[in-house]
């Protein structure tokens, strides 16, 4: 594999990276935004009346909690993505200055 081809397959690798990334960007934002208006909500209810039977808060309050998880998981993606990106950057630039340090002393 010679380096024009190691170049094309890294930058298909870091737009799959970053098309991933941004899923866990738009999977983080939605979580967290219903997660804060559902927390909103149930504190405005429970501060008001309480809720009309014993099933509904535990109910409520676990959806809430998912969805706090699935926005931390998507912030953890988020996270391993541009570790992703900075390494696949560093061993493109390792690659292409071995290359440039073979031909200055092979000429």
């Amino acid at each position: 594999m010679n380096l024009e081809e190691y170049k094309k397959f890294n930058k298909s690798q870091k737009d799959k990276v970053q098309k991933n990334t941004f899923i866990f960007v738009v999977i983080a934002i939605i979580a967290f935004t219903v997660f804060a208006v559902m927390l909103a909500f149930y504190i405005l209810i429970s501060s008001a009346h309480q809720f009309q039977d014993d099933f509904l808060e535990p109910t409520w309050l676990s959806i809430t909690s998912l969805l706090c998880l699935l926005g931390i998981v998507g912030v953890i993606g988020i996270i391993f993505g541009l570790i992703k990106l900075r390494v696949l950057k560093k061993e493109l630039k390792s690659i292409v200055d071995e290359i440039q340090l073979y031909k200055f002393t092979n000429s």
